[in-house]
C-alpha cells in the first residue's frame, strides 16, 4: 500500500485508539488502497459487559 509516514501515523494512532477503547466500541477504517489515505472512520457503540 502507497502509504506515505504521514498517513501511516494517523493509522498508527487509530489502531492504538481502537486498542485503548477495550472492545466497547467499534470504528471501522476505509482506506483508499490507490493513495495510502484515510477516507472514512465509522463508528459503531456497542453495549457489552466487561468481566474482569
Amino acid at each position: 500500500m502507497g502509504m506515505n509516514k504521514n498517513n501511516l501515523r494517523k493509522f498508527e494512532l487509530l489502531c492504538r485508539e481502537i486498542e485503548r477503547e477495550k472492545f466497547t466500541g467499534k470504528k471501522l477504517i476505509e482506506v483508499n488502497i490507490n493513495t495510502g489515505r484515510i477516507t472514512r472512520i465509522y463508528e459503531f457503540p456497542i453495549r457489552k459487559e466487561i468481566k474482569e
